[in-house]
């Protein structure tokens, strides 16, 4: 009985892994379970083995050790999946580490709903605005601030209202603070939604509406908007074929 109060006692981590059908997208789903919160996890690393070689997927850190969550990672690529094994690693609060290990072997093969795009490359000329604003040069990352201090040089007054909601970005998860975005020339730069990490979009700024989109090699989970010619900068994490993905893009 001892015995086996102490192993309800212990933490785990649990992991699985699902590829959609396409074999495009890949979900990585995982759960963990600590006693107490000086033992709670502070990130999790995925980790990807194939033909000899092991690359980091993604880090998921926590604001705070977790001590019970489901968490999941949405994993896409412009190339399909051509075997591996995944690799689970969390570090604890306490420094001690844990890991949970996803044989090829035990990767489900389903349809998760990713759609493929129709096209690559296409700008719509009509519908791209132009920056008319007094600074032609003008970056709009970082609340407009070119220091990168982060603070907003305008006032505020409130009560503020909310113009529009990107409702297909309802997921939850930690992998969703990975993701930024940039904004200028009217227009918000970010992924298109849950199952389309990998296809960049710029949308109104008004209004949400998509403008333009591009398909990239991986989950893009970064993007800025350079200083002076825009040119959006996009690195992508890493994809199913990291020894030969492109992985940053200057569309």
């Amino acid at each position: 009985m001892t015995g086996l109060f102490l192993l309800l006692l212990a933490g785990f981590i649990k992991a699985n892994a699902t590829l959609d059908k396409s074999g495009h997208m890949m979900y990585v789903e995982y759960s963990i379970s600590e006693p107490a919160k000086d033992e709670g996890v502070i990130y999790v690393d995925i980790l990807f083995h194939y033909k000899g070689g092991t690359y980091m997927v993604a880090r998921h850190r926590y604001p705070e050790p977790i001590v019970s969550i489901v968490d999941t990672f949405p994993w896409v690529s412009k190339d399909k999946w051509e075997g591996g094994d995944l690799e689970l690693v969390a570090r604890k609060a306490d420094g001690s580490v844990e890991r949970s290990y996803i044989p090829e072997k035990s990767i489900e093969v389903r349809n998760l709903g990713y759609q493929m795009p129709k096209f690559e490359h296409e700008v719509n000329g009509a519908l791209v605005k132009v920056n008319n604003g007094p600074d032609p040069y003008a970056w709009r990352m970082l609340g407009y601030d070119p220091g990168h201090t982060g603070y907003y040089p305008f006032h505020l007054y409130p009560p503020l209202e909310l113009k529009w909601i990107l409702r297909d970005w309802g997921h939850p998860g930690s992998w969703i603070t990975e993701v930024s975005g940039a904004a200028g020339h009217e227009m918000l730069f970010i992924p298109k939604s849950v199952r389309q990490w990998n296809i960049i979009t710029a949308r109104d700024i008004e209004t949400g509406e998509i403008i333009w989109e591009r398909y990239v090699t991986a989950n893009a989970m970064t993007s800025a908007l350079s200083e002076g010619d825009s040119i959006l900068f996009v690195g992508t994490l890493i994809g199913f074929t990291p020894w030969q993905d492109t992985t940053f893009y200057a569309p």
